[in-house]
């Protein structure tokens, strides 16, 4: 028989943490979020204030709402991946997109994640 491997549940949860704004527990001190792209939440961001801080950038962006749809999480002891369908409405603006997202993970937290655009284009002109 297969197992589900621990770390699958640590990112669901932070998801569902993520929907309430809070993500700082499942952080490492040192954790960051890198986000491709070129847009106003682009760069690295090194350490869990600034990790938190980017992700809370992320939402604020979706003033009008932002739903989350995870097709799969797949994780192994030291990474984990997450195909998403991220949609968000700012007043008239709309994104609807696939994202990928990456993550390290150290003893069931997350090190790191990395943000892919499946088209960077609706991500830069909507994260502003």
């Amino acid at each position: 028989m297969v197992t589900e491997h621990p770390n699958i549940a640590v990112l669901a949860r932070f998801y569902e943490l993520f929907a309430d704004g809070e993500i700082s527990p499942l952080l490492t001190e040192d954790a960051f979020v890198h986000v491709g792209g070129g847009n106003a939440l682009s760069g690295m961001h090194q350490g869990r204030r600034a990790a938190v801080e980017c992700l809370g950038k992320y939402r604020a962006n979706a003033a009008d709402g932002i739903e989350t749809e995870i097709h799969d999480i797949l994780a192994n002891d030291h990474h984990g991946l997450a195909i998403v369908r991220v949609g968000a409405r700012r007043h008239d603006v709309t994104y609807d997109e696939w994202e990928t997202h990456v993550f390290e993970l150290v003893d069931g937290s997350i090190a790191g994640i990395f943000v892919y655009w499946n088209d960077p284009g609706p991500a830069d002109e909507f994260f502003v």
